[in-house]
Parts: C-alpha cells; structure tokens; sequence
C-alpha cells in the first residue's frame, strides 16, 4: 500500500535537468547545451532561431537541434557554442532565443502573424 500525499515529507524530487537564467534549462550531463520547450510547431521554432540576432558569433560555432513531440504538442529546442573560447557568450544567446521563442508562441496563442 502506497502511503497518502500527506504523509510524504522531505521528498526531493531529481533529475538531469536545471534551470538557468536564461529560462532555459542544461542537462547536468551536457552543461554546454541550454534547452527551451515550446508550444510551436517546429517550422516556427526553425524560422525563429534563423531570426535570431547572433550578435557577433561566428554561424559556424552556434549549433541548435530542434526536435518535435508531435503526441505532446510542443517542440525542444536545444542551442550550444561549440567553441570553448566562446563558450561565455552561451548564455546571452540562449536568453535571446528563449526571449524569442515565447514572442513567437505569445503571438500564436493571440493570432498574431
């Protein structure tokens, strides 16, 4: 027998997965990775990350996966710079692009094209 809600004390519950300033989450396995999910189809989240403003990083050393769960209806969206000696401008990206996936879903939900 399972014991009630009520009872259960000092439960922690865990995981891979922190959140970060950006909005965003890491997985403590991949630390150079920020993650966002967003309820847009994954052409948008596409469109919106080829919007973003990459303020002076190279194209090159800024990788993103983007990857749909059709069942739940939202999109991951997961960013990285793949180079080390740029690796502290991880967080100023994931932000702006976290910032820009909720516009994004923001003007979806009010029809806003």
């Amino acid at each position: 027998m399972q014991p009630a809600f009520a009872d259960l004390s000092l439960c922690e519950i865990g995981g891979s997965l922190e959140r970060v300033e950006s909005g965003g989450f890491i997985d403590r396995a991949e630390p150079d990775r920020q993650w966002f999910a967003a309820k847009l189809p994954p052409c948008v989240a596409v469109q919106v990350l080829r919007e973003v403003n990459l303020k002076g990083l190279p194209e090159e050393v800024v990788s993103a996966s983007v990857r749909p769960d059709l069942e739940l209806g939202v999109t991951v969206v997961g960013v990285g710079i793949d180079a080390p000696c740029m690796a502290n401008a991880l967080d100023t990206l994931a932000a702006d692009i976290g910032g820009a996936l909720a516009v994004a879903e923001l003007c979806a939900s009010i029809s806003i094209a």
